[in-house]
Parts: structure tokens; sequence; C-alpha cells
């Protein structure tokens, strides 16, 4: 039986299911500290108007959103292990260059810049592998050390060692489910003085911001 939101919030130390991101917004790793395995759902329906292949980042003139192109983004059968990365524009300069425009003044850009660099380098032909590939990299410098696998097969309701997470927090505050949305991780943002905070945008605006510290902020220590 899928949990409500205050079930899920009393969960015991299991697994979690959730979608595959792309960087994955700060919520989720708050969300998922607790448990000692994430399960990416592999086999689902690639869902637009998601983090799946979608990030958001502060920038001077607000929320700035870098989106991964998808082959057959207009496909609703298209199952996540089969989405392939399109590369008919240069999608990875500009959000590198997106990232080095909105973070170069913030005091930990250049301690992960020569480090985050090369995964905008590498040609992903598949986007669970360059999700994975940001997921680990953020992993590492949250130093977080549950493990992480693939859903085997298409489950609805999933069974009960699993919490299902899929899909509840979305970019849409209007369609998302996340119970971190009125108590947000607060810390000092590049333009906050200008723009006021903006919540729960992708893992590197806080780890920009705040650098080693960012696991305490996220409760993780």
């Amino acid at each position: 039986m899928k949990r409500r939101i205050e079930d899920i919030m009393e969960m015991s130390k299991n697994k979690l299911l959730v979608e595959s991101q792309y960087w994955g917004c700060v919520d989720f790793y708050r969300y998922s500290k607790d448990f000692n395995e994430i399960v990416f759902e592999k086999h689902e329906h690639f869902v637009k108007a998601s983090y799946r292949n979608r990030c958001e980042i502060a920038t001077p003139d607000g929320v700035l959103k870098l989106s991964v192109p998808i082959k057959n983004g207009r496909n609703k059968k298209q199952i996540v292990s089969d989405t392939e990365i399109f590369y008919v524009e240069n999608w990875q300069k500009q959000h590198w260059d997106s990232l080095c425009s909105a973070y170069r003044s913030s005091p930990y850009f250049e301690y992960y810049e020569d480090d985050l660099q090369p995964l905008y380098e590498k040609k992903f032909k598949y986007l669970l592998d360059l999700n994975e590939a940001t997921f680990n990299w953020a992993k590492e410098r949250l130093d977080f050390s549950m493990k992480h696998s693939y859903s085997e097969k298409f489950s609805k309701v999933p069974t009960e060692d699993y919490t299902d997470f899929r899909s509840f927090i979305l970019p849409k505050a209007e369609k998302s489910k996340n119970p971190f949305k009125n108590n947000p991780v607060k810390y000092i943002q590049v333009f906050g003085e200008r723009t006021g905070f903006f919540p729960n945008l992708c893992i590197l605006d806080l780890l920009f911001a705040e650098g080693p510290n960012a696991a305490n902020l996220l409760g993780m220590e």
C-alpha cells in the first residue's frame, strides 16, 4: 500500500524508490539520507516537467532551468532506460557556461571546478548514465555512504520493503508533494541580497555556497 506523506516521515530505514534525476534538488538529498539504499526507477515512462532531465540554479535574474535535451521527447511511452540524450545543440557548453556565470563568485565554485568540468565534456549516450554520474559526483562530495541500485521491473505499487518517492518532488509547486516545502534548508546564496532566497535548487547551489558544510546542513552529520 502506498504510504501517505505523514507515514513517510515516520519510516524506518529501508529502500527509497525514486526517479533518476539530473543533479537532484536539495530536498532529494535531504530526504534520501535517512535510507539505507536508493533504488532508482529505470522502467517507468519518461515524465516531462520533472527533475529527470532538469535542474534549477540561481542567477541574478532569478531561477534558471537547465534542461538536458532528449531524443524523441514527445514520445510519451518512452522508457527511461532507453531515453537517449540529444546532441544537436551543444547543451553541455550551455550548461557549463551558465554554471560558471552564476557561481564563479560563490565561495566554493573554484574548489569544485576542476572535478566538475569533465562531466560536461563526456558524451553520455543515455540520460540514466548522465544522471548516475551527477549523483555519484554529489554523493562523493557530500560523503554520502548509502548504496544505490536500479529497479528490476516496474511496479505501480511496490512492496513494503520500499518507500515510494517517485515524482514526489517536482518543479511545479502545485504538483509537488515535497514534505519539506514549508521548511527549506536555508543558506546564503550568491545573489540572495538582490533576489531573495530560492528554496530547493539543485544540489550544486548548496555545494557552491557551503562546500563541505553542505552535508551538515542536510543533517547528514
